[in-house]
């Protein structure tokens, strides 16, 4: 390590967020023993001692060679797992042999020669099998499993994990436990089941507390970190993070610190702190390219890209240079990350095309993977290009495909949750099923005892007799811890199965709101679109015998048609979007005079059509904070109402003034029928569908001004209205100052 590194990190330790994260008693919980942790404690041996009784150079450079690793001295680790695997080939050792492989693929898989490693693991395994070395089978299995995961086959790998599982929960070999449990919880939380990894890190939380080991302690933290990250809680993503950096830079773990590093940037990065987040992926990638951990290192580049964003150069060669690490090691979830950056990078430049090629080398290979949550990821990111691009068909094309593989995703989730139960019953009943054979045995030796007890002693009845009083107390107590231990099995049984209800309860709520929604767009869509194809049937018949006046009047009506069904599409993908809650909420900085010029021509052909005269007061350069996407929904559904209902030769007025309190008012008026005081209550209420015809039989949607006070209400904002029947409609709504 150079030494502004670990100036750095020793500064770190106590950084502001650890300290105002330790002192709140709701984050202490289990692990309040971390200080303990922390200290020189030597990390818990996988190997156990007597099976190395006879072989102890083997034992010896086995545990040299952890020691070197976890120290990030990988190449003298590499050769002394070679030595053990020397001499334990000499004595034909195999589960020295097996532990020397495991530990020889652990640092081919560091350096990103993953298929080096695999075949390590898999030798390692093979020995393993010849001389039923059981606790070599578990962490072979886990090791096998890693490999899976990062060259992106999550199902195989989640499968592995659970082999290796059984086997350590029947060895009750809690270090192996701890990390199996980690890497289930890294599966479920990269197909998105948030849930289920909380409930898999808190169980390695458990056994890593209990076994006193800090390096386990620490990692099981900092992947608590990363679920609460993605789970938008950076307060506690950030407590743990820093606790898993204190104690790794107590162990001296260099690549545990570098990942801690990197997980602190990305919640300065989630965070808007665009510079710390930079200077601390800066700093793991130094620790990641002194141990060469190659996995890490790609992260950090594509990070590092990301923030530094489409207007500098030196972000694209961050870009390649992660792309082409993951393409040499095959590290898919790498390639599929680098690929998408790019995509965005070249988008923000204007290049469509380009980043349209990197999406799809992205997708295909993670479909060819099957990666479906990176899968449901990437259809959405087309659907976000077709859209911006107003490819409007293939926006909605993409769309439908994204609702498929999302749908697939939470049922592969809801059958996942089932397999895990069943190894945990199957574990659970072989594990009752030894604890009866050795009551069994327990109660066969006490009857030879005893029957021994009464041929020598058959004279001291007395005796004799107190002793089976006291075995039968001593039953009795049995019996009852067993009653207890059974009651509590029973009341956590009782627990799993109302949460398993209350799943079951969302999902269906969940199909019903799908149900609901395509409802909706199938029956908003149907008027329009009917009406669309009668006139374009109307004129391919009969243009040529109709008269001019005619003739102009049916492209008229037709314009107006094709502008209805444009528009309307444009409410329903917004509204839609709003309602899975996948509309991103991005205040920026907007000019109020320009999107109002904007929007004003937009609407510039229905207006001359009209004679409607439409006038604009706005001071300039007022600067409001306000998504641009859904500000320009609202301008244009409350003009294009504006339009609706007001008469030929009408007028329209937009107003915009600045109020106290950083505010800024904005009102769009009309001079138009306005609306029946009966009527009123249902203009923004979502459960009375409230649709009615304009003036020149313009036919409306019924969800434009909903969408209008959704958005609205999404930035803490009000809108109201005012109408008088015969003299027109104001409505108004305020905006932050920027």
């Amino acid at each position: 390590m150079n030494i502004p590194s670990i100036i750095f990190l020793s500064l770190l330790i106590f950084h502001q967020y650890f300290s105002e994260a330790a002192s709140n008693n709701h984050l202490q919980g289990n692990w309040s023993n971390a200080d303990e942790l922390g200290a020189d404690v030597p990390q818990k041996t996988y190997y156990a001692n007597e099976l190395y009784q006879y072989n102890q150079p083997v034992h010896q450079y086995l545990q040299s060679g952890e020691q070197l690793h976890v120290a990030g001295e990988n190449h003298k680790a590499l050769q002394a797992f070679q030595t053990a695997l020397q001499l334990a080939n000499d004595q034909g050792f195999y589960e020295g042999i097996a532990d020397a492989k495991i530990g020889i693929g652990k640092i081919y898989y560091n350096w990103g020669n993953f298929d080096k490693a695999l075949a390590n693991f898999i030798d390692a395994h093979k020995h393993t099998l010849q001389c039923n070395y059981y606790g070599g089978q578990s962490r072979a299995l886990n090791h096998i499993g890693k490999y899976y995961h990062s060259v992106g086959e999550f199902k195989k790998s989640y499968e592995f994990f659970l082999d290796g599982l059984q086997i350590a929960l029947n060895l009750r070999d809690s270090t192996v436990i701890t990390e199996l449990h980690r890497n289930i919880g890294n599966f479920y939380l990269t197909v998105g089941n948030t849930g289920k990894a909380l409930e898999s890190y808190y169980l390695a939380l458990e056994y890593s507390s209990a076994e006193n080991d800090p390096i386990n302690f620490a990692s099981v933290n900092n992947q608590l970190g990363n679920i609460y990250q993605a789970k938008g809680d950076t307060k506690k993503a950030m407590h743990y993070h820093c606790l898993a950096l204190k104690i790794r830079t107590k162990q001296l773990y260099y690549e545990g610190i570098g990942k801690s590093l990197k997980n602190i940037g990305e919640v300065f990065e989630f965070q808007g702190q665009l510079d710390s987040a930079l200077l601390y992926y800066q700093n793991a990638r130094v620790i990641f390219e002194e141990i060469n951990y190659l996995k890490g290192k790609v992260k950090c580049l594509n990070n590092m890209g990301r923030i530094l964003g489409a207007t500098d150069s030196i972000a694209y060669d961050y870009l390649i240079e992660s792309l082409e690490l993951s393409s040499q090691m095959n590290y898919a979830k790498g390639i599929i990350n680098a690929e998408q950056t790019l995509s965005v990078f070249y988008i923000q430049n204007g290049k469509f095309e380009m980043g349209r090629q990197h999406l799809e080398h992205a997708l295909t290979i993670a479909m060819a993977n099957g990666a479906n949550e990176m899968v449901e990821a990437l259809l959405l990111n087309f659907y976000q290009l077709e859209l911006e691009l107003q490819n409007y068909q293939s926006a909605l094309d993409y769309y439908v495909k994204y609702s498929q593989i999302k749908d697939e995703n939470d049922q592969i989730a809801n059958q996942l949750n089932f397999d895990e139960l069943q190894v945990a019953y199957e574990s659970a009943s072989k594990g009752k099923q030894n604890e009866l054979l050795r009551k069994d045995i327990e109660l066969k030796g006490l009857a030879i005892r005893q029957r021994n007890i009464m041929i020598v002693m058959s004279g001291l009845l007395i005796l004799t007799l107190l002793t089976m009083v006291i075995i039968s107390l001593v039953n009795l107590k049995r019996k009852k811890c067993s009653n207890r231990v059974l009651h509590e099995l029973n009341t956590i049984v009782v627990k799993k199965n109302e949460e398993l209800n209350e799943l079951n309860e969302r999902l269906t709520r969940a199909n019903n709101e799908k149900d609901k929604l395509y409802a909706i767009m199938v029956h908003e869509l149907r008027n329009p679109l009917q009406w669309f194809r009668q006139l374009t049937g109307m004129l391919n018949k009969n243009y040529q015998s109709m008269d001019r006046q005619k003739l102009f009047k049916s492209l008229n009506a037709l314009d107006e048609s094709a502008n209805h069904a444009y528009h309307l599409m444009d409410n329903l993908l917004h509204w839609t979007r709003s309602q899975l809650g996948r509309i991103q909420f991005e205040p920026e900085r907007i000019v109020i005079e320009k999107i109002i010029k904007e929007n004003t021509a937009f609407a510039q052909s229905a207006l001359g059509y009209k004679e409607i005269q439409i006038k604009t007061d706005c001071p300039e350069n007022l600067v409001v904070k306000f998504d641009k996407m859904m500000l320009n929904t609202i301008l244009r559904n409350l003009i294009t109402n504006a339009i609706k209902f007001t008469p030929e030769k009408g007028q329209i007025k937009i107003l915009v003034e600045a109020l106290k309190g950083e505010k800024v008012l904005v009102s769009v008026s009309d001079s138009g029928v306005g609306i029946k005081d009966s009527d009123q209550f249902k203009i923004f209420n979502s459960s009375e569908k409230f649709s009615t015809i304009g003036l020149m039989n313009e036919k409306g949607t019924g969800i434009g001004l909903l969408l209008c006070k959704e958005f609205i209400e999404q930035h803490g904002e009000t809108i109201q209205f005012e109408s008088k029947l015969g003299l027109g409609t104001v409505f108004r709504f305020t905006l932050p100052l920027y």
